[in-house]
């Protein structure tokens, strides 16, 4: 830092003092830095502060507390000589630089510590491996995850479409989207190949494509993104670099191969992630340069452009580094925030470009509801929480593609579908609609992530086992199948959810087993399938889904049981189906245990007495009087998933058994299918 003030002399902004040597300028100067006369006369006059020492009864030197208790004064040594770098609090960027340099060693972490006066080593030691919990999940779920990379290049297209309306590339947005795809190939070549290690740095360059040499160009200008940016500081930098210099040279052991796996999902993620910045570095620049700017000029001011085009994760706040310990992707979620009022406002106000977005957007949305009623969707088909997030375009049976939105702007053509659905439906419940509508634009907006109110307030490392104990994951769906009469508990392996795979099931069983339960008994202790499912995919991230997904693929091949969308492969977050099993079994489910409620409801008003009450509440749910053919639907399934069982218990299936277990299948989804028809024709008749 001295020396980069040395070399780059603005007293508008920075000033380096050597107070061993007398500087008769230095109190004007310092009062024009903001700092007040009286302390400048001190500072400039008298650096050094004398006392003896009571050990040595020696005499000694100390640089004036003044100096260090001003807030845009930061002290360094050199040779062990005092060196003073004094930033200008007129201006807020040397202010803000100020506050950053002084208070790198006082995170709140140490704060903490000193409050509970314990050992400080510790805590220390403690925060670090929470932040290395946080920074896993973050890097499980994007750079290692083989999913992210589309799923996040098709939100990034978007985003970048409307983020470019306030850039100088302002109606190229078909060139910059469609040399980004271009440049995709390209850029991975070159980060793989760069990765390899194998050829010389003149050998890389002459190798180098058109593309890859404008990635080269860009990285050099600071605009490339990457995922080192989720490291928390430059501790971790340094230790992350130590790892792999360690692991240089080790091949054939179980490390190495977790690095070239995890090494390859970098580069695919790390190559989706950039490509579009690439290619609005490279057309930014063009333009900048057919302006008159400087090559200089133009290759920074490219680099800036494009490095913002999306979220910027090596911009911080503050205190971000107090909130990113706690919530993984803060950071990421704030500065998208900012981003897009950036793009939409202008000096305070709606930019005529931000307008122009939102106008259309809201179309957007009504056009989205408008096009699934007419494909013959109920309300709630596909979920809120999928409209919400995506772009549901529907392509027969049930069938839809959800196109992600970029985050933040999905709010605009929400809240106009979600009008238009209102408007179209029979259910005009107007306070279920506005909260419904309050927390999706709540949603849009909030850092701290998504889920229930206490899944959002919880830091990301305790969201699985909040979500385990609501029983609810993100999108507030059940993760397991509950025991519909609490008197009458079952094991939770009994109770596994269709493609639940088949290790958690034999995990949960052995579990149940080992806790004091029986094949038909609970134990102390009885997971289900589902929810050992869950918190492995939680602890795996993106990998671990992958693979899991796999496995439910072969399964399904091998018993003949229907593969639900979302568990295909790579793919399955851009497949969406309301009419398999999956689907109508979460709906299934939901209403009988809604049903259930209902009926305890009346129960206790029945046992009450309250007559008018138990009147009303029929009149406001007269789906309650189905509690008994919801009954008599469960236990139909229930029987026939005991036959299934029985079918699948000793193995080795053949094709007698697969036929008999797609013939349980298709039964146990007709059930569903026409108890939920039951229901919703029932709730129209009563609205009438």
């Amino acid at each position: 830092m001295l020396g980069l003030v040395l070399t780059n002399p603005s007293p508008d902004f920075w000033v380096a003092v050597n107070p061993n040597v007398s500087n008769d300028y230095l109190e004007k100067e310092l009062i024009a830095m903001g700092i007040s006369p009286d302390a400048a006369l001190n500072l400039g006059t008298a650096p050094y502060t004398q006392r003896v020492n009571p050990d040595t009864n020696l005499v000694e030197y100390k640089i004036n507390p003044n100096w260090k208790n001003q807030p845009n004064v930061f002290i360094t040594r050199v040779k062990g000589e005092d060196r003073v770098i004094i930033f200008n609090m007129e201006d807020p960027r040397a202010a803000r630089m100020a506050a950053t340099l002084k208070n790198l060693s006082t995170e709140q972490q140490s704060q903490v510590v000193a409050m509970l006066g314990t050992g400080e080593q510790y805590w220390q030691n403690t925060v670090k491996g929470y932040r290395q919990g946080t920074r896993w999940i973050a890097s499980v779920n994007t750079q290692y995850n083989p999913a992210f990379g589309l799923y996040n290049l098709l939100r990034d297209m978007g985003g970048a479409t409307l983020n470019l309306q306030s850039t100088v590339l302002k109606g190229k947005e078909k060139q910059v989207i469609f040399g980004g795809l271009t440049a995709l190939k390209a850029i991975y070549k070159d980060m793989r190949m760069h990765r390899s290690g194998k050829l010389t740095k003149a050998e890389y360059e002459a190798s180098q494509s058109e593309w890859g040499k404008v990635l080269a160009e860009f990285a050099m200008e600071g605009g490339k993104a990457g995922f080192s940016d989720l490291l928390h500081d430059a501790e971790d930098r340094s230790n992350a670099l130590q790892k792999e210099l360690e692991n240089l040279g080790k091949k054939g052991t179980f490390k190495s191969s977790k690095k070239a796996i995890f090494g390859w999902l970098s580069d695919f993620n790390s190559s989706i992630e950039n490509c579009i910045r690439v290619s609005a570095y490279k057309y930014a620049k063009e333009h900048a340069l057919a302006n008159g700017k400087t090559k200089e000029d133009a290759r920074q001011e490219a680099a800036w452009m494009a490095k913002n085009l999306t979220v910027n994760f090596s911009k911080t706040g503050t205190k971000t580094k107090q909130f990113a310990l706690l919530y993984a992707f803060f950071n990421a979620s704030v500065q998208g925030s900012v981003r897009i009022a950036e793009t939409l406002m202008e000096n305070g106000r709606l930019s005529r470009a931000g307008k122009k977005i939102i106008g259309g957007s809201m179309l957007l949305g009504v056009m989205q509801a408008v096009m699934l009623a007419m494909a013959g969707f109920e309300d709630d088909e596909p979920p809120s929480w999928e409209q919400d997030k995506s772009l549901c375009i529907p392509y027969g049976n049930g069938r839809y593609l959800p196109i992600p939105m970029p985050l933040g702007y999905n709010i605009f053509p929400s809240f106009a579908r979600r009008i238009t659905q209102f408007a179209m439906s029979d259910d005009k419940n107007l306070g279920k609609a506005s909260l419904g509508m309050a927390s999706m634009i709540i949603d849009g907006f909030n850092p701290f992530g998504s889920g229930t109110f206490y899944q959002t307030l919880s830091p990301t490392l305790f969201d699985p086992l909040v979500a385990l104990a609501e029983n609810k994951d993100f999108t507030s769906s059940p993760i397991s199948i509950e025991d519909l009469n609490s008197l009458d508990p079952t094991p939770g392996y009994s109770r596994a959810k269709a493609n639940a795979s088949a290790i958690s099931v034999g995990l949960a069983y052995a579990v149940n087993l080992m806790s004091g339960g029986t094949e038909d008994t609970r134990g102390y202790f009885s997971p289900t399938g589902d929810a050992i499912d869950y918190l492995y995919g939680q602890a795996t991230g993106g990998v671990g889904r992958e693979v899991m997904k796999i496995g439910k693929t072969v399964s399904s091949f091998v018993t003949g049981e229907e593969l639900a969308s979302h568990n295909v492969p790579f793919v399955g977050r851009l497949l969406g189906n309301t009419k398999q099993k999956t689907a109508q079994m979460s709906k299934f489910y939901d209403t009988i245990k809604h049903l259930n409620e209902h009926q305890r409801a009346l129960a206790g008003m029945e046992d009450r007495e309250e007559d008018a009450r138990y009147d009303k509440y029929l009149q406001d749910h007269p789906e309650a009087d189905m509690a008994a053919d919801g009954d008599k639907a469960y236990n139909q399934i229930k029987k026939l998933h005991k036959e299934k069982k029985e079918i699948t218990k000793h193995g080795n299936l053949d094709k007698d058994d697969k036929d008999d277990i797609k013939a349980i299948d298709e039964s146990i989804l007709e059930i569903m299918v026409d108890f939920n028809q039951e229901i919703k024709d029932f709730k129209k008749e009563s609205r009438k």
